[in-house]
């Protein structure tokens, strides 16, 4: 069996409850956890048994903060699985493949060491090896800028929402390019 003595449950097989504690069977303990599990609050009735309450509702500033974290957590979730299959290495090297691969094109002689590395190791000629670092760029451009300017838009709607029922009936999801 369990016991409520302020603010907290105490089980009997554990503990001996306290003068005042309040018994409380199994069943409703069970309920009363679920409850408060769930984003419920405790709080105590009249007679001074627990009893679960929502919590108040969010005032704006808090409703805006929440709703801009989940715009910026959906735009992360939405990028980063583009870069997932390259190491943090290697994608700090991506400007500098990138200016390579513009030089090459105006001037194949011209000196490119990461890139000539990479082509070495790889075994590919250089010159395809910049072209497919140009393509992977623009690639990313396309894609990281539609995913960017729908979170920019959903941070508009956000900035425009006047009470929290408007923050909170922004729907937050993105959509990739040539995606259906």
């Amino acid at each position: 069996m369990y016991f409520y003595y302020e603010k907290k449950f105490l089980n009997d097989a554990l503990e001996q409850p306290p003068k005042g504690a309040i018994p409380i069977s199994d069943d409703e303990h069970l309920v009363l956890m679920k409850a408060l599990s769930s984003g419920m609050l405790l709080e105590e009735d009249a007679g001074g048994r627990p009893i679960t309450v929502p919590p108040p509702p969010p005032t704006l500033k808090e409703a805006r903060a929440a709703k801009l974290a989940e715009i910026i957590a959906a735009c992360d979730a939405a990028l980063l699985p583009l870069a997932a299959s390259y190491s943090a290495m290697e994608r700090s090297t991506w400007d500098q493949q990138v200016s390579e691969a513009q030089t090459l094109q105006a001037d194949a002689d011209a000196a490119a060491p990461l890139l000539r590395g990479i082509a070495t190791g790889r075994g590919i000629d250089l010159m395809e090896l910049a072209v497919r670092v140009l393509r992977n760029k623009a690639g990313l451009e396309i894609i990281s800028g539609a995913v960017l300017g729908q979170k920019q838009a959903l941070e508009d709607k956000l900035d425009d929402a006047a009470d929290v029922a408007a923050v909170l009936a922004i729907r937050v999801a993105y959509a990739l390019p040539g995606a259906q």
